[in-house]
């Protein structure tokens, strides 16, 4: 029974065994057919680039010609005087503003202008009635008469004391009497005058007019109308030099002097060009501002400009400076690098080398660069067609017979 058992347990194990030998044959063979169908791609490639290689012609060598130059615009670097400018924007204002009052009161008999008229020097603005300030005028010329009559007696009586007292008949005393009379008496002339101009100068103020020539821009008194001593009546602006003030840095500053002309733009009129000047140069920094003021006048004898008109002034700084230029469209910026094309004669014709460079801006000139490093005077640079460029491609200058004559 036992050995039954056995016999039975052995055939099964040979079984399996026989059984895991077909599986492992099965799959080595199925991994050999996949290597075969996934190896003939890669066979046929290879196949047919060595058809290829032996079937290509021979390469040709490439020549430039210069038929093949690329055709652009060239531009020969010089040194050019150069100015710093700065620009400046600010407010008009009259050369001179002052507050119009009434010296003396009184009932207004004339006005002779109107708020916004523009006024001459000189021509009347208000008469205020003259009654009091004439009759007090009478009354100063009435003592001055009576002081010079006093006067004339003291000197007189003087004259006489001195006579007597020659001769021993007056006293001394009298005599000393005289001259305190005549003393007296001329102190009362100089006090009398002084009434008398003070009367004439009050008279005068009895009459308002313009100190100099410009515009009311208020101007109040009416006809009939009582006005106070020393009573507000208007302003009056003069316009024919309007100023502005502007503030510079401290570089600014000392680029600067007194008399330098300024070009100077009103947006109120647009394409119109005025002509200004430094009349005066702050000392001192404002320390709200933080910049020192500057004070220009524009001459305005047209008339076209007004106070509180926008004004944009272009300052020149400084002598000009020679500086060598080149046009904004000539330069390549690539990661933060400047690049420029020079042209160069070879014995194949003229060739464009890429190099390297370094400019800044110039204030007020978007049209050019000014060179820092990297070219020199005398080079030629190309100015169109530079993003076509390669560094070493050839080209054909064609605004340049002076280049163009470098190979003949």
């Amino acid at each position: 029974m036992t050995g039954r058992v056995h016999s039975e347990a052995k055939g099964r194990r040979v079984i399996t065994a026989r059984l895991g030998e077909r599986r492992a044959d099965r799959r080595q063979a199925g991994l050999a057919r996949a290597t075969v169908i996934m190896g003939l791609p890669s066979i046929t490639l290879i196949a047919i680039g060595m058809i290829l290689a032996r079937t290509a012609p021979e390469p040709e060598a490439i020549v430039r010609t210069a038929d093949a130059a690329l055709p652009l615009r060239v531009h020969q670097l010089t040194r050019t005087n150069s100015q710093d400018y700065a620009r400046f924007a600010g407010m008009l204002e009259g050369r001179h503003e002052v507050t119009l009052s009434a010296e003396e009161g009184g009932r207004v008999l004339e006005v002779g202008a109107e708020a916004l008229d523009s006024v001459e020097a000189g021509q009347l603005l208000v008469r205020i009635d003259p009654l009091l300030s004439e009759v007090a005028l009478e009354r100063a010329d009435a003592a001055a008469s009576r002081a010079e009559s006093e006067l004339r007696l003291a000197l007189s009586n003087l004259e006489r004391r001195q006579l007597l007292e020659g001769r021993d008949v007056a006293s001394r005393s009298a005599l000393d009497e005289a001259e305190n009379q005549e003393r007296l008496a001329r102190a009362n002339i100089r006090e009398t005058r002084a009434v008398v101009a003070e009367a004439k100068h009050r008279l005068n103020k009895k009459l308002i007019v313009a100190p100099f020539s410009g515009f009311l821009r208020r101007f109040d008194p009416q006809v009939g109308e009582v006005i106070q001593q020393g009573e507000l009546i208007g302003e009056l602006l003069a316009v024919d030099r309007l100023r502005l003030t502007i503030g510079l840095n401290d570089r600014q500053i000392v680029a600067i002097s007194s008399g330098v002309s300024a070009v100077v733009e009103i947006d109120a009129r647009p394409g119109r060009v005025f002509e200004g000047s430094i009349v005066r140069i702050g000392q001192a920094m404002d320390s709200t501002t933080r910049k020192f003021p500057v004070q220009l006048e524009i001459d305005n004898s047209a008339g076209q400009l007004l106070p509180g008109m926008v004004a944009r002034v272009q300052l020149a700084l400084g002598a000009p400076t020679a500086r060598v230029l080149i046009p904004r469209e000539a330069v390549i910026r690539d990661f933060g690098l400047e690049f420029a094309y020079v042209i160069e004669p070879t014995a194949d014709g003229h060739v464009a080398s890429r190099r390297r460079i370094q400019s800044k801006a110039l204030p007020f000139d978007p049209a050019n660069l000014e060179v820092v490093s990297g070219l020199e005077v005398g080079e030629w640079i190309a100015t169109t067609g530079i993003h076509q460029l390669v560094d070493g491609a050839l080209v054909r200058p064609m605004n340049s017979p002076k280049l163009a004559g470098t190979l003949e």
